[in-house]
């Protein structure tokens, strides 16, 4: 076998070793992963776009799964050096580490990110990239979520998410943040498009 021919395998098994990884988690917590596939290429690079590699600060991503964003982040630009990545699944945690060793990657609960930056020294966050199926938590709990990561944005920050519905998958008004701008893709199943928002003006 040639290097191309052994590395295209790789690429294969790991590929096919995330979304058994990701199938599992499912099964074993749906309303948490909330899809039964990793999001596919073109939705990742969708809500990639939306992160400027050229600001200042860290990019935050809530909910790596397997990763499909975080590589369309790190194609987009992304430095490794300022990218955090939350996973609270055991597994998928582990996944992750082994997969991109030179980002920031937190097995940690999205509700503990005061804590997850204080422990960092995180303090400068120019994109928090949600993955997280919000609209099948608890109220409370998403809307904790999104206050956690809207506090922590610096004044021009972004808050992304991603949905397969219509409209937009945030009650924007109400957390103080306005669509800035809004991306579609009929490359996925289901289609699905990625919101960003930013803080409103006072």
């Amino acid at each position: 076998m040639s290097s191309t021919q052994q590395s295209t395998a790789q690429t294969g098994n790991a590929k096919g070793a995330g979304i058994g990884l990701f199938f599992a988690s499912y099964l074993k917590n749906p309303l948490k992963v909330a899809s039964i596939v990793p999001s596919s290429k073109a939705l990742s690079r969708l809500v990639a776009s939306h992160v400027d590699p050229k600001e200042p600060g860290w990019t935050v991503e809530l909910g790596g799964g397997t990763g499909p964003v975080t590589t369309a982040l790190l194609e987009r630009g992304v430095a490794p050096s300022r990218l955090m990545v939350l996973e609270r699944d055991p597994g998928m945690a582990a996944f992750l580490r082994e997969k991109f060793p030179t980002i920031t990657m937190v097995e940690d609960d999205a509700l503990n990110l005061p804590e997850i930056f204080a422990r960092h020294g995180i303090t400068d966050i120019n994109a928090v990239v949600c993955g997280l199926p919000l609209i099948s938590m608890p109220k409370d709990v998403g809307d904790k979520i999104v206050e956690l990561g809207r506090d922590a944005m610096g004044p021009n920050g972004r808050f992304i998410q991603y949905t397969y519905s219509l409209f937009s998958p945030l009650p924007y008004e109400r957390f103080g943040l306005v669509p800035v701008s809004v991306k579609r893709t009929l490359f996925n199943v289901p289609p699905a498009a990625a919101w960003a928002y930013g803080r409103a003006p006072r």
